[in-house]
């Protein structure tokens, strides 16, 4: 389950964590005496309300920013990906009134966020990735197309990227950013209409409806 992910990625960064606190629902309250040594405490309905509404507005001004930054519009296919992509950032804000604050991502990696690592990208920047395999055609495209998603938020600075022929993940530490082709600008603009690519489009749809937890809405949150 997502919670158990949750605290797995936490104990594999050396964090202990012995208590998680919970809203009072049945499908949440029934975990407790069933997490191993992690106690689940019973909060307050809403307690946490006020100042998850303050996250919550800041990562859609994140997604809107970076929407309306984008080459082509969007799709809801990709709204799963946008939405951690804003995570990412706000992961790398510093709290406010914190003098001797550190970031989510500092935190947790034990590395300061850098303009190399952490900011060289933003989602749907158009790269070329280097292939892991020599392909055995010479004439082969040495390189694949592909568009940034979001940061792994690791020591090396890995990013997730979409390969735009495919439609898969692909991982990489290396990458060359390139200007995008006003053709593949259109064809992910198309991704949700009938005349876009049907291969990628369904292998974008199949992953959103696998992914455990609910995306925005994209159009309700590019529009100011």
């Amino acid at each position: 389950m997502a919670l158990d992910d949750q605290i797995g990625i936490l104990k594999g960064k050396g964090y202990i964590v012995r208590d998680c606190w919970v809203d009072p629902q049945s499908g949440l309250k029934c975990l407790k005496g069933h997490m191993g040594d992690v106690d689940i405490k019973i909060g307050g309905g809403g307690d946490h309300l006020p100042a998850l509404d303050v996250r919550i507005r800041r990562v859609r001004e994140i997604i809107r920013m970076r929407a309306y930054e984008c080459e082509f519009d969007v799709p809801k296919c990709l709204s799963g990906y946008i939405y951690q992509y804003a995570i990412s950032r706000m992961n790398t804000r510093v709290p406010s009134g914190g003098i001797n604050e550190h970031c989510a991502l500092t935190k947790l990696t034990g590395r300061k966020p850098t303009l190399t690592l952490d900011f060289a990208l933003a989602f749907g920047d158009y790269c070329s990735l280097g292939v892991t395999a020599v392909p055995k055609d010479p004439m082969a495209p040495r390189g694949i197309e592909a568009i940034a998603l979001y940061p792994m938020a690791d020591v090396n600075g890995t990013w997730k990227f979409l390969n735009i022929n495919t439609g898969k993940e692909l991982t990489r530490s290396r990458w060359k950013k390139l200007d995008m082709p006003t053709s593949v600008a259109k064809m992910l603009s198309d991704l949700d209409k009938d005349k876009g690519s049907v291969t990628l489009r369904e292998v974008l749809h199949r992953a959103k409806n696998d992914m455990l937890y609910d995306t925005p809405n994209t159009q309700d949150l590019t529009t100011p």
